[in-house]
């Protein structure tokens, strides 16, 4: 929450899941405004490699977890969202 009201300026008395999308709504634009690669199809990883880059993520989770690192299971939800554009 901190992060999108004190970076992007987005109003504190917005229901928590409202801020957190519009910063993350935010960043994606940011990112894209100073040339980051936003698809994964941009980095050469089309439809015919899902499977396999589905697979590394879900093993770097594994070592993630076994690290002891408490937001592995975000990376996975933010790779299921991903859309090919």
């Amino acid at each position: 929450m901190k992060y999108g009201v004190n970076v992007f300026g987005i109003d504190c008395k917005l229901d928590r899941s409202d801020i957190a999308n519009k910063a993350i709504d935010e960043t994606y634009k940011f990112f894209e405004s100073i040339g980051i690669p936003m698809h994964l199809k941009e980095v050469g990883i089309d439809e015919s490699r899902l499977a396999e880059t589905a697979h590394h993520v879900a093993e770097n989770e594994r070592d993630l977890k076994t690290r002891g690192h408490r937001f592995p299971n975000r990376i996975s939800l933010i790779f299921s969202k991903h859309r090919f554009n």
